[in-house]
């Protein structure tokens, strides 16, 4: 794994180096999983905007951005939008001045894979944490660099191996079929997520999104059945039938969607499952658990598809359906055949622990 480690102050001068950026370069070093680490600890702005801008971390597994920038200057914080497909780490320093629901809106608006929180401890020392955007703790409080960069590594790894498929767009016009039952309780279902959850505002994300299969055929698709999924980050309190997307799997593997708006990052998954279970039609996922269902093993992020398989080790019959499972980490899924039994798990939501601490069999999967 090639890692990039910006921190340190940059600004029109030399900027200055990070003790503790360095410390961690030292540990990261150590790691068996890390064959590079690049480090850029301090240094003049022009080098910064260099790396943000001119795809100079283009070789990376991983980056951690954890420049510290004088307002004066422009921030470069949207790493993502310059790689995209690189592993994100990023920092926020927390005296006690942030609760830990604004930490996870800070994660979700950098796109970040990973956060690491620094914080004062004992004596002015510096505690870290780290966490992604679920409010999922990998690495509880600590005062030693060396636990921390393990936990981070270990992560990263795991996060590295995990499969997506992206959704294109694709010309048509499909109508959606009346379901306005279902899009009635899943209104309900967010109000509810909603009260369990408490997210910072603007955060949708974590209301989880929900979809249906339709077996009534449509001219304009070529093949396989009809599936409806909810827009990507709509807030579902204020969910019409407008607020589904059509997709498909094409012959060619790839996930194709109509319309204007992308469906959830969740999509492919639940194309997945409604292929491995044909009894069902109707799914709802959020992001609170389910009392007494059972848990997946593995802490699987959202989009990743090895949950398919983590889901399908708990229930290996695929006739199955009218279940809820309790995705570890992350939230819950309902697979069910009509409203009605959706309706069966209403009073059984409960909150996540947030932060919610992983513990060992769940990190080294």
């Amino acid at each position: 794994m090639k890692i990039y480690l910006v921190g340190g102050t940059f600004d029109e001068k030399r900027g200055k180096a990070s003790g503790l950026i360095a410390k961690i370069y030292w540990a990261l070093k150590e790691q068996a999983q890390v064959a590079d680490v690049q480090l850029y600890n301090g240094g003049h702005i022009e080098t910064l905007r260099k790396l943000h801008d001119e795809n100079l971390m283009e070789d990376a597994d991983a980056i951690m951005w954890f420049a510290n920038v004088p307002n004066e200057f422009e921030k470069y914080r949207d790493i993502k939008k310059h790689y995209p497909r690189k592993l994100l780490v990023t920092s926020k320093r927390n005296h006690d001045e942030y609760k830990f629901n604004y930490l996870v809106n800070h994660a979700l608006g950098l796109k970040a894979n990973l956060v690491i929180e620094f914080s004062r401890g004992e004596e002015g020392r510096f505690q870290t944490r780290l966490f992604d955007p679920l409010g999922a703790v990998w690495v509880d409080r600590t005062y030693d660099i060396q636990v921390l960069v393990e936990g981070l590594v270990e992560r990263l790894a795991y996060l590295k191996t995990v499969k997506r498929i992206g959704t294109r767009y694709k010309e048509g016009v499909i109508a959606i079929p009346n379901e306005s039952e279902f899009v009635s309780l899943v209104k309900q279902l967010s109000d509810r997520f909603h009260d369990l959850i408490h997210p910072a505002e603007g955060v949708t994300r974590f209301l989880g999104n929900a979809s249906f299969r339709c077996r009534h055929g449509f001219p304009s698709f070529r093949h396989g059945d009809k599936i409806f999924v909810s827009r990507r980050n709509i807030d579902k309190r204020n969910l019409g039938l407008d607020g589904f997307v059509p997709v498909q799997k094409g012959k060619d593997g790839k996930i194709y969607y109509y319309g204007e708006y992308k469906p959830s990052v969740d999509t492919p998954i639940q194309l997945a499952l409604y292929e491995s279970y044909q009894n069902v039609n109707y799914m709802v996922h959020s992001h609170v658990y389910i009392e007494d269902a059972p848990f997946t093993e593995v802490a699987v992020p959202c989009g990743g598809l090895q949950e398919v398989k983590e889901i399908q080790k708990i229930f290996p019959d695929r006739t199955t359906t009218n279940v809820a499972i309790n995705l570890i980490g992350h939230g819950s899924l309902i697979l069910a055949s009509s409203v009605q039994d959706i309706e069966g798990f209403l009073d059984r939501y409960i909150s996540r622990p947030i932060p919610e601490v992983m513990n060992s069999m769940v990190m080294k999967c």
